[in-house]
C-alpha cells in the first residue's frame, strides 16, 4: 500500500494528522508494507516499485495530483473517505452530494470542524472548500464556518453541511451529528466526498470501500 501525506503549510510541524496516523497503524497490525510519500514524490516511487500497489491512499487536497499518476487498474481513495466510513454512515453522506448541483444564490452552508486549530492561509475549512465550491457552483453561496464544540442547536436555516472527516471526536458524537442533520432532512456530506466529487474522481474513490455513487 502506499500512503500519499503532502506536507504542505497547512500541515501541522512535526508530525503527520490522525487519520494519516490511523491508517498507518491499520496497515501495520495486519502486516502491510506500506511505502509513505509526498504527492510529489508518488510518480517516481511508483516506477520504483517492482509490484504494483493493491491500494494508494491520499490525502484529499491531491486527489487531483494523485488520480492523474496512479493508473485506473490501481485502486485509490483518500484518507477523508476511509474516516467517513469509521466514523460516519458514508451512505448518508454519498447522498449528500445530490444537494451540490440543487444549490442557488443565497444557499447557505455549514462547515464545520469537530477540532480547533490555528487556521492556516491555505485552511481547508475556511478558505479551499469555500473557493473550490464557489467555483465549481458558480453561484453566490453565503458559508459559516464553526468549529470544535461549536456545533449550531439550530441547522434549520442550512441547505447543506458540510463536515470534516470528524478524526477528533468519537465515532457517537460524528453519529449524533449525523442523525440530527437527518431529522432535519438537512443533506450532510464530509470534506474528503466533496472535494473528490468536484474534482471528478468521486466513483473512483469509492470503488475500494465497495460504495459508488
Amino acid at each position: 500500500m502506499v500512503l500519499v501525506v503532502p506536507i504542505d503549510p497547512g500541515a501541522p510541524k512535526g508530525r503527520i494528522i490522525k487519520p494519516q496516523v490511523q491508517a498507518l497503524r491499520e496497515a501495520l497490525d495486519n502486516n502491510i508494507i506500506t511505502v509513505v510519500v509526498q504527492a510529489t514524490d508518488l510518480k517516481e516511487t511508483l516506477t520504483k516499485l517492482k509490484e504494483k500497489p493493491k491500494l494508494v491512499v491520499t490525502d484529499s487536497q491531491a486527489i487531483e495530483l494523485v488520480a492523474n499518476v496512479v493508473p485506473e487498474e490501481i485502486p485509490l481513495t483518500t484518507f477523508s473517505i476511509l474516516m467517513a466510513r469509521t466514523k460516519g454512515n458514508i451512505e448518508k453522506l454519498i447522498k449528500g452530494l445530490d444537494e451540490i448541483d440543487s444549490l442557488a444564490d443565497g444557499s447557505k452552508i455549514l462547515i464545520a470542524e469537530a477540532c480547533t486549530h490555528h487556521a492556516q492561509k491555505e485552511d481547508i475549512g475556511r478558505v479551499k472548500i469555500p473557493n473550490w465550491l464557489r467555483k465549481y457552483t458558480k453561484k453566490n453561496l453565503t458559508i459559516d464556518i464553526v468549529a470544535g464544540r461549536d456545533f449550531p442547536d439550530d441547522l434549520s436555516q442550512y441547505h447543506l453541511i458540510i463536515h470534516c472527516g470528524g478524526c477528533m471526536i468519537t465515532r457517537a458524537e460524528m453519529q449524533s451529528r449525523l442523525q440530527y442533520a437527518k431529522s432535519l432532512g438537512i443533506p450532510i456530506i464530509n470534506y474528503g466526498i466533496l472535494i473528490s466529487h468536484i474534482h471528478g474522481v468521486i466513483k473512483r474513490v469509492l470503488k475500494p470501500l465497495s460504495f459508488s455513487n
